[in-house]
């Protein structure tokens, strides 16, 4: 949506998201809204071993699922309270870090 379709008559590029004309702005956010969610998840997928994924996404109850404590993650994974813990803050930090730089990258890019 946000990649250059073409520049304007003074030479500006513009986006999808110029173009767009839309009675109601709550449509163009909730559309924005769902292609920085759909990157995310691929940032998630992308960033992360199999077994990090499981337990963020069990703690956070992403992909629709449900929410379990850092001692219930625990206890169905067979390790301890404190290394879900540590997964949970760690990772989740080096994910967001890693979308984040991924965006003022490819921000600059274009």
């Amino acid at each position: 949506m946000f990649e250059p379709i073409g520049v304007d008559k003074d030479g500006e590029t513009v986006s999808l998201v110029d173009v767009i004309e839309m009675e109601n702005k709550e449509t163009l956010e909730t559309i924005i809204l769902k292609q920085d969610i759909k990157e995310l998840y691929q940032a998630f997928d992308s960033c992360l071993k199999d077994n990090e994924k499981t337990i963020i996404g069990m703690r956070y109850g992403l992909y629709g699922g449900k929410e379990y404590t850092q001692r219930e993650i625990a206890d169905l994974m067979g390790i301890s309270r404190s290394y879900s813990a540590v997964i949970i803050g760690i990772k989740t930090k080096a994910f967001l870090l890693s979308f984040m730089i991924d965006g003022i990258l490819e921000n600059k890019v274009n």
